[in-house]
C-alpha cells in the first residue's frame, strides 16, 4: 500500500511563552535542530509516498523548516486536530489501496521504529484505522483509551470530558493513527464539534468509524516516552536530555568515548568515527563531521566542521565552519 503522513505543526503553543509571533511551537531547538525535524526524520524513515505538513500559528518559519520536504497545508483557525487533518484532504486519495498516518510535530522522541511497527500491525490486522497507545503512570491531560471487559476499543474520551473512573484509565492516545483513505475520507466528512472545547476531534472518527462497523485496531508502544509532546519550556528541556542520552548512546555503541554522557552535547546530524574521546563540556552542532581517533579537549564548541582523523583539538576551543576562533 502507499502510504501519506499528516504531520500536524499548526498549533500556537501559548504556554512556550514566546513574544515573538513569528515563532512556532515546532520551530524550537533541540541541538540546534527543530523539534519538527526530529518528527520529520523518524517520519523519512517509514519512506511515505508523501508528507503533508498542517502549519498554522507561525507557519511561515515552520514551512521554511520543512518545505523543503513536505506539502504545505494550513490551518488558518484553531478548530482541532480533526480540522487539522481535514485541510489536507485534497491530498488523499479517495481508495484504500492508500494508507495516512498522522502524527504530531510537537512530539521529537518518536521513532521510526515505532511508526514501522504501528503500520505493520495495521496491515497486518487488516484495521481500518489503528491508534497507537501508551500505558503511563499519570495520564493527566491525555485522551484515554476505554476499552470493555473483552479489550475492545470502545473510544477514546479527552480529559476535559472524561468521567471520574474514565480519568484513572492508565492507557492513553498518544496522538498518532493511521487509516485506510477511503474511510478516513467518509470519517472526517462525518465530524461535529460537539463537546466542551467545540473543536473536532480526531479521535472522534473512531465511533464514526465503530458506528459503521469499521475494523479499530490499537498498538501499544514499547517505550511510552517517545510520546512526550512539546507545550512548554520546561517540556522541551525534559526531551532534551532524553534526546541527548539517545543520540550519545548511539555514538559510544559505535565505538566513541565520551567522558561525561551528560555535559556532551551532540546535535543529531553530527558524525563521529571511532576511538575518538570527547571531554566533557564539549558541544559539536550543524553537520559536523569528526574523524577516526580524536581528542576534543573540555569545554571545546565545534560547529559545521570536520576534523581529520587523529587531530587533537585543545580544550576551549572554539571552531566555526572548519575555521578556528580561539
Amino acid at each position: 500500500m502507499n502510504l501519506n503522513v499528516i504531520i500536524l505543526a499548526a498549533g500556537k503553543g501559548s504556554r512556550m511563552k514566546s513574544i515573538n509571533p513569528k515563532c512556532s511551537k515546532v520551530s524550537y531547538p533541540i541541538l540546534g535542530a527543530p523539534v519538527v525535524e526530529y518528527v520529520l526524520n523518524a517520519v523519512k524513515g517509514v519512506k511515505p509516498k508523501r508528507i503533508i505538513t498542517v502549519v498554522g500559528f507561525g507557519g511561515e518559519t515552520t514551512k521554511k523548516i520543512v518545505g523543503k520536504d513536505t506539502e504545505i497545508v494550513w490551518q488558518k483557525e484553531q478548530k482541532g486536530t480533526g480540522h487539522a487533518v481535514l485541510q489536507a484532504k485534497k491530498f488523499i486519495k479517495n481508495t484504500n489501496k492508500e494508507m495516512t498516518l498522522v502524527l504530531c510535530g510537537d512530539a521529537p522522541l518518536i521513532r521510526t521504529e515505532t511508526l514501522k511497527d504501528l503500520i505493520d500491525f495495521h496491515v497486518k490486522n487488516n484495521y481500518d484505522q489503528t491508534l497507537l497507545s501508551a500505558i503511563v503512570p499519570n495520564p493527566k491531560g491525555y485522551g484515554r483509551i476505554v476499552r470493555d471487559k473483552y479489550h475492545n476499543l470502545v473510544k477514546v474520551v479527552e480529559e476535559t470530558d472524561a468521567n471520574a473512573a474514565e480519568k484513572k484509565i492508565q492507557e492513553v492516545n498518544t496522538g498518532v493513527a493511521i487509516f485506510n483513505n477511503k474511510d478516513l475520507l467518509i470519517g472526517l466528512s462525518r465530524m461535529t464539534n460537539n463537546n466542551t472545547k467545540k473543536e473536532y476531534y480526531l479521535t472522534q472518527l473512531i465511533s464514526i468509524f465503530l458506528k459503521g462497523r469499521a475494523r479499530v485496531g490499537v498498538k501499544t508502544m514499547e517505550n511510552p516516552e517517545e510520546m512526550d509532546g512539546i507545550n512548554d519550556r520546561y517540556q522541551l528541556s525534559l526531551a532534551r536530555k532524553k534526546l541527548q542520552n539517545r543520540i550519545n548512546k548511539e555514538h559510544m555503541l559505535n565505538g566513541v568515548s565520551i567522558m561525561d554522557i551528560y555535559s556532551a552535547h551532540i546535535g543529531p546530524y553530527v558524525k563521529i568515527g571511532p576511538d575518538t574521546c570527547i571531554e566533557p563540556g564539549v558541544i559539536i552542532s550543524g553537520n559536523s563531521v569528526i574523524g577516526n581517533n580524536c581528542f576534543i579537549g573540555a569545554n571545546s564548541y565545534i560547529i559545521n566542521s570536520k576534523i581529520k582523523n587523529n587531530t587533537v583539538i585543545e580544550p576551549f576551543s572554539y571552531i566555526k565552519n572548519n575555521k578556528k576562533i580561539k
